[in-house]
């Protein structure tokens, strides 16, 4: 499952580049659903999927998926949320 995982990351970082975001977006959907958010691989898949949704302007879904991880045991995913929480805070999407 671990190399599944790490292919679907690949993948979806990739497609990000790329600027296919409906693209990535489904394919870290696709790895979230295979892990408990608590996880640290389930965590960073929902924070890519944060950011995906973030950056095609679903601004209330990332702020939404942001909250829910911070304070993940992952401090990177904890203050990346963090500090994505306050972005979208501060342009009103609260």
């Amino acid at each position: 499952m671990q190399r599944e995982l790490t292919r679907r990351a690949r993948a979806g970082l990739a497609l990000l580049k790329q600027g296919a975001l409906n693209q990535a977006l489904e394919t870290f959907e696709a790895a979230a659903a295979l892990l408990s958010r608590k996880t640290e691989a389930g965590g960073l898949a929902l924070l890519q999927k944060a950011i995906t949704l973030d950056s095609l302007g679903r601004h209330q879904e990332a702020l939404s998926l942001y909250r829910q991880l911070i304070g993940h045991r992952s401090s990177y995913i904890s203050k990346t949320a963090r500090a994505g929480a306050c972005a979208e805070a501060a342009t009103g999407a609260s």
